[in-house]
């Protein structure tokens, strides 16, 4: 699988994974392989909306300061399926 296919499958994966819970934002931070080579780690950030955040982000209003989560998304290289989400600590 190429890297663009890995990254839109990862993407897929957390906005499904992660449809009840009001995320925005989601995009790409960060793409590498397992040491050998078989998984694709592919680092997808979003933000989560307060429910009372919610009707100003639906109407077009942008939020910066929402906190972003960051996940690591492990595929499997040649079927693409999805091994695991995990969390990505970030250093502030």
């Amino acid at each position: 699988m190429d890297v663009k296919e890995a990254i839109k499958r990862a993407k897929t994966y957390v906005a499904e994974t992660f449809s009840d819970e009001n995320i925005v934002n989601i995009g790409l931070e960060e793409v590498r392989r397992n040491e050998d080579g078989r998984h694709w780690l592919i680092t997808v950030g979003f933000s989560r909306v307060e429910p009372m955040v919610k009707t100003a982000t639906v109407l077009g209003y942008h939020n910066p300061d929402l906190p972003r989560v960051y996940k690591v998304v492990t595929l499997d290289d040649q079927d693409g399926d999805m091994i695991s989400i995990t969390n990505r600590a970030v250093e502030h």
